[in-house]
């Protein structure tokens, strides 16, 4: 594998990191930093870096290099 994971695609989004540059198999849905807002996800990671409110991402995303195990 290269350093980008492109298995599967990520979809539009605010992204903290680009998708695919985190650990290996590893979701965003997994990830601590993601909120789950009704029926949209956001990044809670990107709102801390740029202090707005990201646009919704896919939680299926491969992991971006700002990935944390949710507890």
């Amino acid at each position: 594998m290269g350093v980008v994971d492109t298995s599967h695609p990520a979809r539009h989004g605010c992204y903290a990191g680009i998708p695919g540059t985190g650990p290996e198999r590893e979701t965003c849905s997994r990830c601590r930093w993601l909120l789950r807002e009704g029926t949209r996800c956001t990044c809670a990671k990107y709102r801390s870096l740029t202090g707005r409110n990201g646009s919704p991402i896919d939680a299926g995303s491969p992991a971006c290099r700002h990935f944390g195990r949710r507890p």
